[in-house]
């Protein structure tokens, strides 16, 4: 189990680091196919497909996310985890950062070939003051 817990750490950290590098790919091989996006005040984004449509357009913006695992739960093939994450979105041309903060849930399903991220539910808020 302890291993799992280590496995599921670097996996939050990857995609992290993907998110903020806009390396998609990276973020797409972390994704089960029947994947389900939850966030607050948006349609559910279902599948990987709609990731990358959701994706697109990315680039154009330096992300810098802090983060905190508050807790990953593991039982057999399934693991969830809670994570608190502040958000800096830089847009292009000198425009001011959007700021969002808040938590986010997961549900992670264990493969033959690793764990792939089932199901995430999304809460963060965008804050008033960068």
């Amino acid at each position: 189990m302890q291993d799992d817990q280590m496995v599921l750490r670097e996996l939050v950290t990857t995609w992290i680091q993907a998110t903020e590098a806009g390396e998609v790919s990276k973020i797409l091989a972390l994704l089960d196919d029947d994947v389900i996006f939850l966030v607050a005040g948006q349609a559910p984004l279902r599948g990987k497909a709609a990731f990358v449509a959701a994706s697109a357009g990315l680039s154009q913006f330096e992300i810098k996310i802090n983060f905190e695992i508050q807790e990953i739960k593991l039982n057999g093939k399934w693991a969830t985890c809670w994570n608190q994450l502040r958000v800096q979105i830089q847009p292009p041309h000198g425009k001011p950062p959007i700021v969002r903060a808040g938590d986010s849930f997961s549900l992670w399903q264990k493969h033959a070939h690793g764990w792939l991220l089932l199901r995430d539910a999304n809460m963060l808020q965008t804050l008033k003051e960068a």
